[in-house]
């Protein structure tokens, strides 16, 4: 039995030995796309180079490409070593495979582009700290450890605009824009994107080094999908946390700000959808929005992978944010939609979620909250539910009085009909509750009810304060809650082409063809009765 038992053992550490071989030989040679493939070292045994040349061409379809040219002995012309998207992806490579170090000199040829020594030796020296090197990565004494677990991601650069100088064209032309928009997203009054390239790399467990480039108006979005769809992927396989990020930029026009806009948006990202979740899948029921030069970019979930749809103005991120279909809460960027109430309103429900000593009536959250901004003969209405969803509604305006009673006895009595003929909905303390389109003007929106009781109801006025908007919470349950009759009147045009009236006020009937000309003096009379003075 001991032999059994060593045997067994004997097999097993010879088993794990092999997979770990097996894993080592796969991430040494196997080729995969995006990967920056190593040199061995029987090929190359010191590959440090004095110079390295770097030019610009554009291939057969016209997309510029990369190039790095070494000097061969004794021959006129240089060998081509390297092609990729990005410079960003030949200093990888170089870096790699040990071609760059702290004193290898970089030829720059002109070409379309904004390429700098400066930039080259500012990169090289970030990521020369950061990215595994390829002695490391054969000889690291760690490796049988690492390699015994599944790769995972262990460390992401982003790097921004390599090789590109978004306020060239402005340079040239002698324009020097002076704004308090400093945002690099939307940049000064005309709202310029200087975000015009991204190049993402990934270092695994393995030291694997993967390189994703994306250029464009569209280089933002698809890189936020990408990573935060692998790192998705990771958390939920793995339970783990999100792996260390790096964001570079040593591009001639405003770099630092640059790199620290992409960091602190890549931080929110993560906030909102992963900060609450201690392990597995991100929090998906919230949608994510900043804004750009370009737009307003809705960050959300769509069947477990991450989607950015980008939507022109505000009224339409409006209409988008009420649809019923994608009822969800929302977080607005620091950035974005700073001069309109709805930053202001979504702040307000987040710490709102984070105030432990705010309790509702119904004690289980059961709240809605009603902001509105009064616009003229109009109220810009925002109707949010105990998740945060949110419903706006252009309203017309006569009084506090004439906008609050109304809307607080619509949602009471569609909470308690839904309540009533959902039971089975209710018992599971959700219902959903339709709004009214004669009450919500223009509004497709849906209210998310919780409960049998009537929610806990809440008015804010929002007012315009600098650049920004505070709330106001306005009373409902004395002077607000004045008495309303309802009144309806029905008009007939008869054969004379007069208006014949039948008014019901206060369930009294009031029939012009009886009155005559004392329709309207009887009514008033009617009301007055209920004033608690003239």
């Amino acid at each position: 039995d001991g032999n059994n038992q060593f045997d067994a053992s004997a097999l097993e550490a010879h088993s794990l030995e092999l997979n770990i071989l097996g894993r080592q030989l796969y991430a040494a040679f196997e080729q995969k796309p995006h990967k920056i493939a190593r040199l061995t070292a029987a090929v190359a045994a010191n590959t440090a180079q004095e110079l390295i040349t770097l030019r610009q061409e554009k291939n057969t379809t016209g997309k510029p490409i990369w190039i790095a040219e070494l000097d061969a002995a004794g021959q006129p012309v240089r060998e081509i070593v390297k092609k990729a998207e990005s410079p960003a992806e030949i200093l990888v490579w170089c870096i790699a495979n040990g071609l760059a170090n702290s004193s290898t000199r970089f030829n720059i040829e002109p070409g379309e582009h904004d390429l700098t020594d400066y930039e080259v030796r500012q990169l090289l020296t970030s990521l020369a700290n950061q990215l595994p090197l390829r002695r490391q990565a054969a000889n690291d004494d760690a490796g049988k450890e690492r390699f015994a677990k599944p790769a995972r991601v262990s460390q992401c650069l982003f790097i921004a605009n390599c090789g590109l100088d978004p306020l060239k064209v402005q340079k040239d032309q002698g324009l020097l824009r002076v704004s308090e928009k400093v945002d690099p997203l939307a940049f000064s009054g005309v709202e310029e994107n200087l975000v015009g390239s991204v190049t993402l790399v990934l270092i695994n467990s393995w030291q694997e080094t993967f390189c994703y480039h994306f250029a464009g108006a569209d280089a933002v979005n698809e890189c936020l999908v990408h990573y935060f769809g692998l790192a998705s992927e990771q958390r939920g396989a793995a339970n783990t946390t999100l792996a260390e990020r790096t964001v570079l930029c040593a591009c001639p026009s405003r770099p630092g700000p640059i790199a620290n806009r992409l960091a602190s948006l890549l931080d929110d990202i993560e906030q909102c959808y992963f900060d609450n979740q201690a392990v597995g899948a991100p929090c998906n029921e919230r949608r994510y929005v900043f804004q750009s030069a370009f737009g307003y970019h809705v960050f959300d979930w769509q069947q477990q992978r991450p989607a950015i749809q980008l939507i022109e103005s505000t009224g339409k991120l409006l209409e988008h944010l009420s649809n019923p279909d994608n009822a969800s809460a929302v977080s607005i960027d620091s950035y974005a939609l700073q001069d309109h109430p709805l930053s202001t309103i979504c702040r307000k429900l987040e710490a709102g979620t984070n105030d432990a000593s705010v309790e509702s009536r119904s004690g289980v959250g059961n709240r809605i909250r009603v902001f509105y901004e009064v616009d003229g003969d109009f109220a810009h209405t925002y109707l949010t539910d105990k998740n945060h969803a949110i419903c706006y509604a252009h309203i017309p305006y006569e009084s506090t009085r004439a906008l609050i009673m109304p809307l607080r006895q619509f949602i009471e009595r569609s909470s308690l009909r839904h309540a009533t003929a959902n039971p089975h909905a209710a018992a599971m303390g959700i219902d959903t509750v339709p709004c009214s389109s004669q009450m919500l003007t223009g509004s497709a929106g849906h209210m998310l009810i919780t409960g049998q009781e009537i929610p806990d109801i809440e008015f804010f006025a929002l007012q315009k304060n600098g650049t920004g908007y505070s709330t106001t919470q306005v009373p409902t349950e004395s002077n607000i809650s004045a008495k309303y009759l309802p009144i309806k009147a029905v008009g007939a045009q008869n054969a004379a082409g007069q208006i014949d009236w039948v008014i019901h006020c206060n369930d009294e009937l009031f029939d012009q063809a009886v009155l005559g000309e004392q329709l309207f003096s009887a009514v008033a009379a009617s009301i007055k009765k209920f004033r608690k003075s003239d």
